[in-house]
């Protein structure tokens, strides 16, 4: 249950008998998570890379430890042979099923989390299908990097505020050059990806399209996104649509689970 990794060829192959990476059939999945206000349905749980692989340097390591969503986006020159998808699909509609009859009737539509990627969409359009709901596909989209990071520059800019918020002299370097390299494309989109995972906390990631939401605080929102990784955009979302430090309850639902 599992994924192999060929480094000779960078194809990533689905292997049920495999024991790296991710469970890949019904056993384990899927995965509930807790995200502070948030319950957090992930179709595939993701794997601590073994010792093997630990200690084996040569060994490419792609980011989350989860090779699989850089196939699919095909990045990464990591490619996935449609046998693998097949194979992989196998067990889908088994373990959304199992996410189905936990959501139904605590959710009553679905917001989807902008990516250049296709993923989160089919998971959002399965679940939507399958339970019932709308899918609202454009009620955020990503912050440019001068909007995400605004908190972050307010904060550099008082030494005061980097000592109250207990930021590191390691990590306010690493944030002064995050900023000063970022801030060259200032109107290009936010990307997690080139923010290392502790420090994406000081980031707002998403807004409102148009500024405002057409959905109330009262309705009951399944966020969906492909990956759970720190779960920084999936609370941004939450924030954005219930308020920042509200605790009103909510479901969100990824394709692959935290490590």
């Amino acid at each position: 249950m599992g994924l192999i990794l060929d480094l000779k060829t960078d194809e990533v192959i689905v292997d049920h008998t495999s024991k790296e990476h991710l469970h890949t059939t019904e056993k384990g999945n899927p995965v509930l998570s807790r995200l502070g206000p948030m319950q957090v349905h992930s179709v595939f749980r993701r794997l601590k890379a073994s010792g093997k692989n630990r200690r084996n340097r040569s060994a490419k390591q792609i980011g989350d430890n989860c090779p699989l969503i850089y196939a699919l986006k095909g990045s990464e020159n990591l490619w996935v042979s449609r046998h693998s998808i097949k194979q992989l699909n196998t067990y889908i509609p088994l373990i959304i099923s199992t996410i189905c009859d936990a959501l139904e009737g605590d959710v009553d539509c679905i917001v989807l989390i902008p990516s250049r990627h296709p993923l989160a969409k089919m998971l959002a359009s399965r679940l939507g299908k399958a339970i019932g709901i709308p899918v609202h596909e454009h009620i955020f989209r990503k912050a440019t990097f001068f909007e995400a990071s605004t908190r972050v520059r307010a904060l550099l800019s008082n030494k005061a505020n980097i000592i109250g918020a207990g930021v590191s002299p390691d990590d306010e370097k690493r944030l002064r050059r995050i900023v000063k390299v970022g801030m060259q494309q200032a109107a290009a989109p936010y990307s997690a990806k080139d923010i290392g995972t502790s420090l994406r906390q000081h980031f707002d990631p998403l807004k409102f399209r148009g500024g405002t939401s057409p959905l109330g605080t009262e309705d009951r929102v399944l966020f969906v996104d492909d990956l759970l990784a720190t779960g920084e955009t999936l609370l941004a979302a939450h924030d954005l649509l219930y308020g920042p430090g509200e605790q009103t309850s909510s479901r969100a639902a990824t394709w692959f689970s935290k490590v």
